[in-house]
């Protein structure tokens, strides 16, 4: 038949059918030296290949990581199923003339093509160019803190693309700008952060840091002991905070302090107390710790010395106690 190819002059011949042969005849007569005899004939039907595809619709520019993008191309003549084939990082099956894919945070660029299928095999494909564009690559570390302190989020970002990154923290609760790469929170309780790095043709990804906030702690310093009467020194108080903000100090009850509101007041006291103190940091949290104040007796004075002097008068002569709490002495006869 027209568009079937081949040769023999035996009783077996092998032929190749182009794409675009028709239905016909192959008819076959012997042949000798006196002529031709009769002929016969096996009529053969042509079976189409699917035609060309034609033109793929859908989107060509492409971020890596998007999801349930739709390609389609006409309905193709004679074909009974189609052939999908995507770029290297996208996943979709389909076996009609449209189909549904993934790209993965590590697609590449590439062509998504499709061709015709039946029973004779497969038509001419068609292809369509896809530019995918790279993601940030976002790795972060939960942080910890003191309450009231502050932290660097410090995340690990790798990007390969062109152009600059925009950045956005949320929430923006204690951050010093929630639009740089590193902001710094300052935080009184655990909270979770979220960053949306977007390239400058719009892809976006994204990664959260956990703050986890210890509790501030305060030490009132070592008990104390007096002499009924005297002045003490508290010892300077101590925290573990590590913000930069100035700490706030309130001693309770205020009696006999030099300063209620300083890390280390004097305390002149004349019966047994318990001090504390409380620790504010700028943003409101909170700390206390007690210190005992003990009262101890007053060394009795030893009397040295009983005599006369002169003048025919008493002397009597002790020995002064070295504390600073006496005011005054009171003698008395037996």
């Amino acid at each position: 038949p027209t568009g079937v190819t081949g040769s023999s002059s035996t009783n077996t011949i092998t032929v190749n059918y182009s794409r675009t042969f028709t239905s016909g005849s192959i008819t076959v007569k012997g042949h000798n030296q006196w002529g031709d005899g009769t002929s016969s004939a096996l009529a053969v039907t042509a079976n189409l290949l699917p035609a060309d595809a034609g033109t793929i619709t859908g989107s060509t520019i492409i971020c890596q990581g998007e999801s349930n993008i739709t390609y389609s191309v006409p309905e193709i003549a004679n074909a009974t199923s189609y052939v999908w084939t995507l770029p290297t990082g996208v996943t979709g099956t389909s076996t009609t003339n449209s189909i549904t894919v993934n790209y993965s945070k590590t697609a590449l660029s590439g062509n998504v093509s499709v061709k015709g299928h039946n029973d004779c095999g497969d038509g001419t494909a068609s292809a369509l160019a896809i530019t995918v564009n790279k993601l940030p690559v976002i790795t972060t570390t939960d942080r910890t803190l003191i309450c009231g302190g502050s932290v660097a989020l410090r995340p690990s970002i790798s990007y390969t693309g062109t152009g600059s990154l925009k950045y956005k923290w949320t929430p923006a609760t204690g951050l010093d700008n929630d639009s740089i790469a590193n902001p710094t929170a300052t935080a009184t309780g655990n909270i979770t952060y979220s960053v949306t790095v977007t390239t400058s043709n719009g892809c976006t990804a994204s990664g959260e840091v956990k703050v986890m906030v210890n509790s501030l702690t305060a030490n009132a310093g070592v008990d104390k002991t007096v002499v009924c009467g005297a002045t003490v020194q508290l010892g300077s108080v101590t925290t573990n905070y590590t913000g930069a903000g100035i700490l706030k100090y309130k001693w309770t009850p205020a009696t006999g302090l030099s300063n209620d509101s300083i890390a280390n007041p004097t305390a002149t006291v004349t019966n047994d107390i318990t001090y504390t103190i409380t620790v504010t940091t700028p943003n409101g949290c909170t700390a206390a710790d007690d210190v005992k104040v003990k009262i101890i007796p007053m060394d009795k004075p030893q009397i040295g010395i009983v005599s006369v002097n002169s003048s025919n008068k008493n002397i009597v002569v002790w020995n002064k106690p070295s504390t600073i709490g006496i005011e005054s002495y009171s003698i008395y006869r037996e």
